[in-house]
């Protein structure tokens, strides 16, 4: 999804919710930095993934990268509850979908990216969650 952001075809996230009457996520202007496998290139430098995907580097996880490193930075535009199957064409193209990474319509592909990620029971497409529905503008 790193590349979806930097060419600007994500604008949109979702995540499940747990009921909460507020998004644990964030609100409305509020600033999210963005996470990604990365490594050292230097002093102060790095170098990311989702740049150099097949060329033999050793990346780290996301969950270590230092916030120094983050290059891209979004912020919060609307949040909003949602079924999960409510969502529209539009928005899952809006999820990062690619029209030239698979011939699938942009909501079954969106069902197999979500379906790819939660397997349990409660959470997978056909159970149509509760969802927070963050759309953002990219910062940098």
């Amino acid at each position: 999804m790193i590349r979806a952001l930097l060419t600007g075809r994500k604008n949109q996230t979702r995540r499940l919710s747990a009921g909460e009457a507020n998004c644990p996520f964030g609100a409305p202007g509020d600033r999210l930095w963005v996470r990604e496998r990365w490594t050292h290139a230097g002093r102060s430098t790095y170098r990311y993934s989702a740049d150099h995907a097949n060329d033999g580097t050793r990346f780290r996880p996301t969950f270590h990268m230092p916030r120094v490193a983050c290059r891209i930075v979004l912020r919060i535009t609307s949040v909003e509850p949602q079924s999960l199957k409510s969502i529209s064409t539009t928005d899952a193209r809006d999820e990062g979908y690619d029209p030239s990474s698979c011939g699938l319509s942009p909501r079954r592909w969106f069902a197999e990216l979500w379906d790819g990620i939660f397997k349990s029971p409660g959470k997978r497409w056909q159970d149509d969650p509760l969802v927070w529905v963050i759309r953002f503008e990219i910062l940098s």
